[in-house]
């Protein structure tokens, strides 16, 4: 049964990072950077929440899709709005196309 939730673990945050990693790597780059440097910016983030991750997951394939959320306060004159954000909004490449970003 497809799920599409906040990660319920460390193990998924750490897949929906590496999806992320891979999915916004340039064709050339090398994973292990482009994944380092996704981590910082959802996770290092001052935004970032104690879980920013909402994944979509399939049994027998894990992780397939992710998005992170990151809480902003923007300034609106002399007031401030406060406001959450979609970062990195990614679906394996080999699944695009079937309706998961949806979920």
């Amino acid at each position: 049964m497809l799920y599409a939730g906040p990660a319920s673990n460390q193990e998924e945050l750490n897949l929906a990072i590496a999806l992320a990693g891979r999915v916004f790597a340039s064709p050339t780059e090398d994973l292990a950077p482009a994944v380092e440097r996704k981590k910082v910016l959802v996770l290092e983030h001052p935004g970032a929440g104690e879980n920013p991750a909402i994944v979509v997951s399939l049994p027998g394939k894990g992780v397939v899709g992710a998005a992170f959320l990151i809480d902003r306060t923007f300034p609106h004159g002399p007031a401030s709005i406060r406001g959450t954000f979609i970062s990195a909004f990614c679906i394996d490449e080999n699944l695009r196309g079937q309706g998961y970003s949806r979920a």
